[in-house]
């Protein structure tokens, strides 16, 4: 009886030199809250477990990346307020190197793009494009993009301003110019008048 005990007690430190593993149900959970703007779950979460501020979905997102879905504007400043890489980008194959930002844009969530703007995204980091063999885009060819769209639908119809999504976005694209963004095209001509002989 004494000899199990002794072996019972003397288990017990080698468990606290294991590293510590998170079981990925309750990583997926974690980034479902961020989904879903459960700000407080989010928050109780980081205080067990901060390094989940840059954990990432089996395909490359973080809690940053996934906030932008539906626009959790809750969670997004918590996690910004936290620390979180407004910049960081997605490693999933076939996320485009997306950003927070270009999610956002992408979702039309003018409160998570000014939050981002506000805590150092970079408007001018480039994505990949969605379509095959096109140049790389900036958000604000995104959501120049977006306007465009919209812009031909409404061509004989005066409702565009009401439509909120359409305001949404012209919002975002002024958010964009007053941080200074570019698109990929301006970002990477190069000045020819700088180099002209006197």
């Amino acid at each position: 009886m004494m000899m199990i005990r002794w072996k019972a007690i003397a288990s017990i430190p080698a468990c606290f030199f294991l590293p510590i593993v998170h079981a990925q149900d309750t990583i997926e959970s974690f980034l479902q809250a961020c989904t879903d703007d459960a700000v407080d779950t989010v928050r109780t979460a980081l205080q067990e477990h901060p390094d989940w501020l840059h954990i990432r979905s089996s395909h490359g997102e973080t809690c940053l990346h996934v906030a932008g879905i539906y626009g959790a504007s809750a969670v997004t400043r918590a996690v910004l307020q936290a620390g979180a890489d407004p910049n960081v980008r997605s490693t999933y194959e076939h996320g485009l190197r997306m950003h927070p930002l270009s999610w956002n844009v992408y979702g039309g969530h003018v409160t998570n793009v000014r939050l981002l703007l506000e805590h150092g995204a970079d408007p001018n980091l480039d994505v990949d494009p969605m379509v095959k063999g096109a140049s790389p885009e900036t958000v604000l060819d995104i959501v120049q993009r977006i306007l465009g769209a919209f812009d031909e639908n409404y061509k004989d119809n005066e409702n565009q301003n009401e439509d909120s999504r359409y305001t949404a976005f012209r919002e975002i694209e002024k958010l964009l110019v007053k941080y200074d963004a570019k698109s990929f095209d301006a970002l990477n001509t190069v000045d020819d008048s700088s180099h002209a002989e006197l």
